[in-house]
């Protein structure tokens, strides 16, 4: 069991980019846990979310920005960000928040492709910022038990899991998009004679 630390004399700060469901999720910390975290900043291109979010958490006019680019020219605003956008826009913030020495949880996956993801690494070492991708199920309590029952070997020795998430339809629609259309026409092509 992990010990947990002693309350900080002031909650880290972290500014959100991106104000959707993966942004709100990771601000909603600092209503639960004011004393370890304060959001201070958001950049949101989508005017309504950005301003409910900025009500919401109570961001001063000069930070809320409908660019990520005019935050990272800022001087660094908070001691993190959590980059919450869409999946093929997560290099060029990742690499510019770790020039500008803002610590970094970066939502998952960390890049579209390998090249991208070598330009983050590249930053984050030359920087030396701490980094995390927000792999969230990872540490939620029923993958903890799930491993508790498989070191425990009460199953004996486990060579295979086979997970079904029960995620439903929406799921799938969203993730095709992570793919582009070419993409998706090409790989439907090798797998269907035509």
């Amino acid at each position: 069991m992990l010990e947990v630390p002693n309350v900080p004399k002031e909650p880290l700060t972290i500014s959100i980019i991106g104000a959707g469901q993966r942004g709100n999720n990771y601000a909603q910390y600092s209503e639960l846990f004011p004393e370890w975290l304060k959001v201070v900043a958001v950049a949101e291109n989508h005017p309504d979310k950005r301003n409910a979010f900025a009500k919401k958490y109570n961001i001063p006019n000069e930070n809320v920005f409908n660019d990520w680019s005019d935050m990272a020219k800022r001087p660094r605003l908070s001691n993190a960000v959590a980059i919450c956008t869409p999946d093929k826009l997560h290099m060029e913030p990742s690499v510019a928040f770790a020039n500008s020495k803002y610590n970094i949880l970066l939502e998952k996956p960390m890049a579209v492709t390998v090249e991208d993801c070598y330009k983050i690494v590249e930053a984050i070492k030359q920087n030396e910022v701490i980094f995390a991708v927000g792999h969230v199920l990872r540490y939620t309590s029923h993958m903890n038990v799930v491993m508790q029952v498989i070191n425990s070997k009460a199953l004996g020795d486990i060579i295979n899991i086979q997970h079904l998430e029960p995620i439903g339809h929406w799921h799938f629609a969203h993730s095709v998009s992570h793919i582009t259309w070419q993409q998706l026409r090409i790989k439907i092509s090798c797998t269907i004679p035509s």
